[in-house]
Protein backbone atom coordinates (compact mmCIF):
# COMPACT_ATOMS: atom_id res chain seq x y z
CA UNK A 1 0.00 0.00 0.00
CA UNK A 2 1.66 2.97 -1.11
CA UNK A 3 0.78 6.87 -0.55
CA UNK A 4 0.73 9.44 2.78
CA UNK A 5 -1.69 11.29 4.31
CA UNK A 6 -1.26 14.94 3.43
CA UNK A 7 -3.22 17.41 4.42
CA UNK A 8 -5.58 20.01 2.44
CA UNK A 9 -5.92 23.29 4.37
CA UNK A 10 -8.33 24.58 2.20
CA UNK A 11 -10.20 21.73 1.52
CA UNK A 12 -10.51 21.31 5.56
CA UNK A 13 -9.43 17.43 5.22
CA UNK A 14 -6.53 14.75 4.95
CA UNK A 15 -5.90 13.30 1.64
CA UNK A 16 -4.43 10.15 0.24
CA UNK A 17 -3.41 9.67 -3.05
CA UNK A 18 -2.45 6.52 -4.52
CA UNK A 19 0.15 6.88 -7.89
CA UNK A 20 -1.10 10.65 -7.76
CA UNK A 21 -4.77 9.68 -7.30
CA UNK A 22 -6.71 10.58 -4.85
CA UNK A 23 -8.15 7.46 -3.10
CA UNK A 24 -9.56 8.76 -0.05
CA UNK A 25 -10.07 11.71 2.70
CA UNK A 26 -11.24 12.61 5.70
CA UNK A 27 -13.30 15.81 6.50
CA UNK A 28 -12.20 18.22 9.95
CA UNK A 29 -12.79 21.25 11.29
CA UNK A 30 -10.92 22.42 14.81
CA UNK A 31 -12.40 23.13 18.05
CA UNK A 32 -10.38 24.90 20.17
CA UNK A 33 -7.75 22.80 20.93
CA UNK A 34 -8.83 19.91 18.65
CA UNK A 35 -9.50 18.99 15.40
CA UNK A 36 -13.35 17.21 15.31
CA UNK A 37 -13.07 14.34 12.66
CA UNK A 38 -16.32 14.56 10.53
CA UNK A 39 -16.22 12.42 7.60
CA UNK A 40 -14.15 9.70 6.06
CA UNK A 41 -14.74 8.46 2.44
CA UNK A 42 -12.64 6.07 0.18
CA UNK A 43 -13.69 5.67 -2.76
CA UNK A 44 -15.47 2.32 -3.82
CA UNK A 45 -12.90 0.80 -5.79
CA UNK A 46 -10.43 1.35 -2.88
CA UNK A 47 -12.81 0.07 -0.24
CA UNK A 48 -11.61 -2.95 2.14
CA UNK A 49 -7.57 -2.01 1.38
CA UNK A 50 -7.04 -0.30 4.45
CA UNK A 51 -6.77 3.12 3.47
CA UNK A 52 -10.01 4.56 5.60
CA UNK A 53 -7.62 3.82 8.63
CA UNK A 54 -4.33 5.05 7.58
CA UNK A 55 -6.28 8.40 6.94
CA UNK A 56 -7.84 8.19 10.60
CA UNK A 57 -4.00 7.29 11.83
CA UNK A 58 -2.61 10.24 9.38
CA UNK A 59 -5.25 12.81 11.18
CA UNK A 60 -4.57 11.48 14.65
CA UNK A 61 -0.49 12.36 13.69
CA UNK A 62 -1.29 15.84 12.41
CA UNK A 63 -3.26 16.77 15.16
CA UNK A 64 -0.33 15.15 17.97
CA UNK A 65 2.48 17.11 15.77
CA UNK A 66 0.42 20.10 16.24
CA UNK A 67 -0.19 19.24 20.05
CA UNK A 68 -4.07 18.90 19.36
CA UNK A 69 -6.53 16.13 20.59
CA UNK A 70 -9.10 14.76 17.73
CA UNK A 71 -12.55 14.52 18.74
CA UNK A 72 -13.95 11.27 16.38
CA UNK A 73 -17.38 12.54 15.62
CA UNK A 74 -17.46 10.11 12.50
CA UNK A 75 -18.30 6.89 12.91
CA UNK A 76 -15.75 4.87 10.90
CA UNK A 77 -12.98 6.96 13.35
CA UNK A 78 -15.34 5.77 16.22
CA UNK A 79 -14.91 2.51 15.23
CA UNK A 80 -11.23 2.66 13.88
CA UNK A 81 -10.28 4.01 17.87
CA UNK A 82 -12.05 1.10 19.36
CA UNK A 83 -10.13 -1.11 17.94
CA UNK A 84 -6.85 0.98 18.55
CA UNK A 85 -6.24 1.77 22.47
CA UNK A 86 -3.18 2.79 22.31
CA UNK A 87 -4.79 5.64 20.25
CA UNK A 88 -6.54 6.82 22.62
CA UNK A 89 -4.36 9.73 24.41
CA UNK A 90 -4.67 11.40 21.93
CA UNK A 91 -8.71 11.95 22.01
CA UNK A 92 -10.01 14.58 23.57
CA UNK A 93 -10.40 14.03 27.42
CA UNK A 94 -14.42 15.13 27.48
CA UNK A 95 -14.91 12.37 25.22
CA UNK A 96 -12.25 9.71 25.49
CA UNK A 97 -14.28 7.45 27.73
CA UNK A 98 -16.78 7.27 25.96
CA UNK A 99 -14.64 6.01 22.83
CA UNK A 100 -13.35 3.05 25.04
CA UNK A 101 -16.80 2.50 26.02
CA UNK A 102 -18.16 2.40 22.94
CA UNK A 103 -20.80 5.18 22.61
CA UNK A 104 -22.67 5.82 19.31
CA UNK A 105 -21.26 8.95 17.62
CA UNK A 106 -24.46 10.65 17.71
CA UNK A 107 -23.99 10.55 21.64
CA UNK A 108 -20.56 11.85 21.29
CA UNK A 109 -21.73 14.43 19.68
CA UNK A 110 -24.37 15.63 22.19
CA UNK A 111 -22.14 15.37 24.96
CA UNK A 112 -19.77 18.06 23.11
CA UNK A 113 -22.90 20.45 22.37
CA UNK A 114 -24.08 20.48 26.22
CA UNK A 115 -20.17 21.22 27.11
CA UNK A 116 -17.57 20.00 29.91
CA UNK A 117 -20.59 20.60 32.97
CA UNK A 118 -22.92 18.40 31.02
CA UNK A 119 -25.70 20.94 30.37
CA UNK A 120 -28.03 21.14 27.45
CA UNK A 121 -26.99 23.75 24.71
CA UNK A 122 -29.68 26.08 25.17
CA UNK A 123 -30.43 26.53 21.62
CA UNK A 124 -31.62 22.66 21.59
CA UNK A 125 -34.72 21.06 22.79
CA UNK A 126 -35.31 18.13 23.50
CA UNK A 127 -36.26 15.04 20.79
CA UNK A 128 -40.40 15.63 20.51
CA UNK A 129 -40.95 19.47 21.54
CA UNK A 130 -40.94 22.42 19.09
Amino acid sequence: MAGDVTTNEAERRFELRVDGKLVGFLAYRTAGPSLVLVHTEVGEAHAGQGYGGRLVRGAIEAARAEGRTVIPTCAFAVAYLRRHPELHEAVDPRVRDRIRAGVTTARVRARLARGREGRRDPGRRPPGQT
